[in-house]
């Protein structure tokens, strides 16, 4: 039985919809939702002396963005102003103080980027792969599987076919007439008939609309996926208020998004395409709005979309370009093919402060190096929560007045343990300015974190954590350089001594020391682990290892930079430190400790017999190096063989390439020589 969706109709299984989502005003609305003050009231953002969003009950009183508080004021008396959120010196959230003053505060736009985040939840929450975000406040969602899905269901199963207008018992049923559309309650359709672009005809079934009009919305297979469309945003925005633009491709999703704005959306049926871009303005349409729209308007002297028409494509990439002439041709009659895609998520974030006049004191810089710090810790760790993203730089970067080339200084950036408070990055951020050469006066400043990336302790262990950088004088228990996950079953631990606390971990077990120790079989000596609670309490446990001396292999000399494989991996472990094994004075004893609770009651019990048989059952011998390994680290010791076998696979191919450097040197000096004597025998001549 065929799926539902392959019953569609041809022209549909190659039509998209696209939602085009705008939250007009969305500052303002932020603040609106915040404050619980009604969309009658007028209300404008406040930045500083200006204006940055505006509400549409302040917009009919002629105010607009940009505007100056005084004259905001003057047109509008009853005027509720909210200035945007802002950091003080101090501080470790951003308040919306009463009086911020440009010269001891920051502004900071976090919680409208997290009113933001929460609204993109909702999109996801409704198409999780299809959701392109164009901006804090825009957002293009590919609704094509859901609409056609549902479709199919509505009218293509067994028991809705009859619903066809004319079918016949033994035609196609994706050639049948598609249903009558009553559009009202989706929204307003777009329609050639009306006066203007902004005259919308809502329904098909006033009594006084002419038969032209009639006709013009009769109903087809693609009008009836922005019908579905239409049912998905109304759900969507009962969830959000927005306005939407319904449409076939991204770039009229956008322009019909432009429409009867607030709060309503718009729907533009592929049948008036033509007419609905005749008259739109040729620097409205998607990318057209900067300087590639203003020279083509210079250029052909055109206004809107209809006045391109007249050229053709031979002269469009005559005077554009090939690709750009053919693009050009297609977006002014509505055609756009550009998918809705999934943006790559930013891999850095700035804080900065612009100083007038500049700042001319170290004291200065410490005020504001605290507050960006401050913010830049806040936006990290709301990347983190949202993304599970960690920085790997802290860099500061400032201008000075008179110096043309702004200086930068970076370092690694905090770990997330570490990383406590605000303070942290403050500190350090301090540090970086006053090692770099810093020149005053300084007109800005700004502090960012770079290089984003999913943090390493929230996943699976990868094959790159198989390749450890040698140490020169550490003692191999191998020559490949790749450490084995399953060499010590019993997990071994090292338990220093009390008069070694400041050596940190640095004799922890690692490839190079890894199968020197064994299980004892006699259980009679006693070591000292220390508790949780101190050092000087600890307890007697009754368990041993005693040292494999005689299999511990001689130390290798190897070059420290000769690392093999693992300079194509990124998140390498680093080179550690090992003690010799014939010097064990820094420790105790070696407790071993096994991963089943089972196998750890009878070592620590002495049961050894119990423990051997425990151990056999649960253990299976690995067919390439004979060795035991228990079941849970099967997956692991794979990954190790091949992580074992892609290391000698780059040591072969990197002897050849030395063998073949080594070969042409030697031809080299052959030619010197030969060219030598050469001209000696050509001058003796």
């Amino acid at each position: 039985m065929s799926k539902p969706t392959s019953l569609l109709p041809a022209s549909l299984r190659r039509q998209r919809v696209i939602l085009h989502i705008d939250l007009d005003c969305f500052y303002a609305q932020v603040e609106q939702v915040r404050l619980g003050i009604p969309s009658e009231e007028p209300l404008a953002v406040q930045q500083w002396q200006g204006l940055i969003a505006v509400n549409y009950a302040a917009r009919k009183a002629g105010i607009q963005r940009h505007c100056t508080v005084e004259e905001a004021r003057a047109k509008c008396p009853n005027l509720r102003l909210v200035h945007v959120a802002t950091y003080a010196n101090g501080e470790l959230e951003p308040k919306y103080h009463p009086d911020p003053h440009y010269a001891t505060h920051k502004v900071s736009l976090q919680p409208y980027r997290r009113a933001s985040a929460r609204i993109f939840e909702i999109f996801q929450r409704f198409c999780p792969d299809t959701v392109q975000r164009a901006s804090v406040d825009e957002a293009f969602i590919d609704v094509t599987d859901h609409v056609n899905t549902k479709l199919s269901e509505r009218f293509f199963s067994s028991a809705a076919l009859s619903l066809f207008v004319g079918s016949e018992d033994d035609g196609d049923s994706t050639e049948k007439s598609p249903p009558e559309i009553n559009w009202d309650g989706l929204g307003v359709v777009y329609s050639s008939s009306s006066s203007t672009t902004q005259d919308i005809v809502a329904s098909s079934a006033d009594d006084n609309i002419e038969d032209q009009e009639r006709a013009s919305l009769s109903s087809s297979w693609d009008d009836w996926q922005l019908v579905v469309a239409a049912e998905l945003s109304s759900e969507i925005r009962a969830t959000v208020f927005k306005e939407l633009g319904i449409a076939h491709n991204k770039t009229l999703a956008k322009l019909c998004s432009a429409l009867n704005k607030p709060n309503n959306q718009t729907i533009l049926r592929n049948s008036e395409t033509m007419n609905f871009m005749q008259t739109i303005p040729f620097h409205k349409i998607r990318n057209l709005g900067g300087k590639l729209g203003t020279e083509v308007e210079n250029v052909l002297k055109i206004e809107t979309a209809g006045d391109l028409w007249k050229f053709s494509i031979e002269e469009l990439q005559s005077k554009f370009g090939m690709a750009t002439g053919i693009w050009l041709y297609n977006i002014c009659r509505g055609i756009d093919t550009e998918e809705v895609t999934q943006r790559n998520i930013l891999k850095s974030m700035m804080a900065s402060k612009s100083f007038r006049p500049p700042v001319t004191k170290m004291s200065q810089i410490e005020h504001w190096v605290n507050i960006l710090g401050v913010e830049l810790y806040t936006r990290v760790k709301d990347d983190y929560e949202i993304n599970q993203r960690w920085p790997k730089n802290l860099l500061v970067h400032y201008k000075c007045s008179t110096h043309p080339t702004p200086r930068s200084k970076s370092s690694f950036f905090p770990h997330r343990i570490s990383l406590t408070s605000p303070d942290v990055i403050s500190r350090k951020l301090l540090t970086l300015f006053k090692n770099s050469d810093y020149e005053f006066p300084c007109s800005n400043l700004s502090v960012g974190a770079t290089g984003l990336t999913k943090d390493d302790s929230l996943g699976v262990m990868d094959i790159s954590k198989f390749f450890l950088k040698r140490n020169v004088n550490s003692e191999s228990g191998g020559g490949d350089g790749v450490v084995n996950p399953c060499n010590n079953l019993a997990g071994e631990v090292l338990i220093k001594s009390s008069s070694d606390e400041n050596t940190g971990n640095k004799f922890l077990p690692t490839a190079e020391n890894v199968n020197k120790y064994e299980i004892s079989e006699n259980h009679n000596n006693t070591v000292n682990t220390p508790t949780a609670t101190t050092s000087s309490n600890q307890k007697n446990i009754n368990k041993t290892i005693v040292k494999k001396a005689a299999s511990a292999k001689k130390p290798v000399s190897r070059n420290s930079a000769d690392i093999g494989i693992l300079k194509f991996f990124d998140n390498a472990t680093a080179p550690r430190e090992i003690k010799p094994a014939a010097d064990d004075s820094h420790m105790k004893k070696i407790v071993p400790v096994t991963l089943l609770d089972k196998s750890i009651n009878t070592i620590l019990t002495g049961n050894n017999a119990a423990a051997a048989e425990s151990s056999s059952s649960l253990s299976t011998q690995c067919q390439k190096c004979d060795q035991m390994i228990f079941p849970h680290q099967i997956s692991e010791h794979e990954d190790y063989h091949l992580a074992l076998d892609l290391q000698r696979e780059y040591r072969s191919i990197d002897r050849k390439r030395n063998q073949k450097q080594v070969m042409k040197e030697e031809r080299k000096k052959r030619r010197k020589v030969e060219l030598a004597d050469f001209f000696e025998t050509k001058e003796r001549k």
